[in-house]
């Protein structure tokens, strides 16, 4: 019941059945979580500088124990819109089934990455499947339109990358999830660990063929009996390589940097690096 994310508190009680010494009624006592959230907000950060964001979360969606989310986010690196729609009881024996779509303009110069722009439309299908209590398996197939646009001084690879392939890819995309959550709580967190594993393929037929695959990890340990202060730690491993002699898409590449990877470094900028000829500018690679 915890796991479900849809209450914030859950008590259990037995008592015993009259008249029969073996058996006990369990009584369930819940408190319903907060399960809609609308908000909207305006910000300013040194890596996407002044941006809006609009979002709207349902996850018991008209009390169908399904999940919808919408969100709209405008800034100076991204603008993009995305839906989704989960519903993780498509069948009694647990399987989900979900669909997204979405659409995103990202800014890479602004990003302090490289001097191009990175605009996707795409969408896709997906199943999970329960392997036990903690564990589950997710299958997703989908299909994405990315166009680049380069800037006056994009860094000399990823113009021969343009010149050799083009500025324009079509891939279809299949994934698999598989995770383990011991978390006592999907939304707060304050004890026990999650850990997943992703590999997305852009399977041949598509215009770039490529491989990725990420770990991600999550602790949370309290340090009081009240479990008002709590240690975390987060892990993230991701290794990707091209198929068949392609080259590996420049836009698809790790960047880490910044207050929610490493901290003391500004976002972005550890990695590779690549002078452009003639200027100062340093771009990543």
């Amino acid at each position: 019941l915890e796991r479900t994310g849809f209450f914030s508190k859950v008590l259990v009680d037995t008592t015993p059945v009259k008249g029969v010494e073996d058996q006990v009624d369990i009584v369930v006592n819940v408190e319903e979580a907060l399960l809609g959230q609308i908000s909207a907000g305006v910000g300013y950060s040194s890596a996407d500088g002044l941006g809006y964001q609009v979002s709207f979360q349902q996850d018991n969606f008209l009390g169908s124990g399904t999940n919808f989310n919408a969100s709209l986010e405008k800034s100076d690196v991204v603008t993009s819109l995305a839906l989704s729609y989960d519903d993780p009881y498509y069948t009694i024996d647990g399987v989900g089934r979900g669909f997204g779509i979405y659409i995103s303009q990202k800014d890479y110069a602004d990003a302090d990455i490289s001097d191009y722009d990175v605009n996707s439309i795409g969408g896709n299908m997906n199943f999970s499947y329960p392997i036990d209590d903690s564990q589950r398996l997710k299958f997703s197939l989908g299909i994405d339109k990315t166009d680049i646009v380069l800037g006056i001084t994009p860094p000399e690879y990823i113009k021969n990358f343009t010149e050799n392939l083009g500025d324009s890819f079509q891939t279809y995309k299949l994934t698999s999830t598989w995770s383990d959550s011991n978390l006592n709580s999907s939304l707060f967190p304050s004890r026990g660990s999650y850990q997943s594993i992703n590999a997305e393929i852009a399977v041949p037929g598509g215009d770039l063929s490529f491989a990725k695959i990420i770990y991600n990890g999550r602790y949370y340990k309290p340090f009081n009996r009240d479990e008002t202060f709590i240690g975390s730690l987060r892990t993230r491993i991701g290794i990707a390589n091209a198929i068949g002699g392609d080259d590996f898409p420049f836009y698809e590449h790790f960047f880490v940097g910044g207050q929610t990877s490493v901290r003391g470094y500004a976002p972005n900028t550890i990695g590779p690096k690549q002078e452009v000829s003639g200027t100062t500018l340093v771009s990543n690679i």
